[in-house]
């Protein structure tokens, strides 16, 4: 029977004791993490990490900060790391109205640190909204002006910046040490 896996080098490790075979997934002669760290650095880039310069945080910041009239940016809470974790409201007089008024959708990407596509396609859909309510689209100024629409681009900020850098493309969790082995 063959399995694929994503394993920590000490889940590895444990299985080989036990005698377990194990080989390392290949696609035309790379690992998947050697792999997507190529295309990152030749050019692959739409996927942007969340905090820094030119971060999906500074993004959501200054769409909020460009659509006043129909924007309110939350801090909801704070990763691990300390970053401010946040909502963009797009609701008619968003920071006027109670939060809850009105009925409410919310629109949550990257739980999970390697979900690389969540954010840019919440990032993407929040500029549709924004824009066609600018533009005067019917449907969109209906729907924003009853509703509220919640755009989260990242829940985990932490280890979804962590699997931007070298070799952590597949890191999947938050950076909270739950066995208390520093890792």
């Amino acid at each position: 029977m063959r399995v694929e896996a994503i394993l920590s080098g000490k889940q590895a490790a444990a299985l080989r004791r036990d005698g377990v075979d194990l080989a390392l997934k290949r696609v035309d002669g790379q690992s998947v993490a050697q792999r997507a760290t190529l295309q990152a650095a030749d050019g692959f880039n739409v996927f942007r990490q969340y905090s820094g310069a030119g971060g999906l945080k500074e993004e959501f910041e200054e769409a909020a900060d460009d659509n006043r009239k129909i924007t309110k940016l939350v801090t909801y809470g704070q990763s691990l790391n300390g970053e401010d974790i946040i909502a963009l409201k797009v609701s008619k007089n968003a920071d006027r109205d109670r939060d809850g008024r009105k009925p409410a959708v919310l629109y949550l990407g990257a739980q999970h640190a390697r979900e690389w596509i969540t954010p840019e396609m919440i990032r993407r859909l929040m500029h549709y909204v924004l824009d066609g309510y600018e533009d005067g689209d019917k449907t969109i100024r209906r729907l924003v002006d009853r509703n509220e629409l919640w755009f989260v681009p990242v829940a985990n900020p932490d280890g979804y910046d962590f699997s931007f850098g070298p070799g952590q493309r597949l890191w999947r969790k938050n950076l909270r040490d739950n066995n208390g082995d520093g890792n």
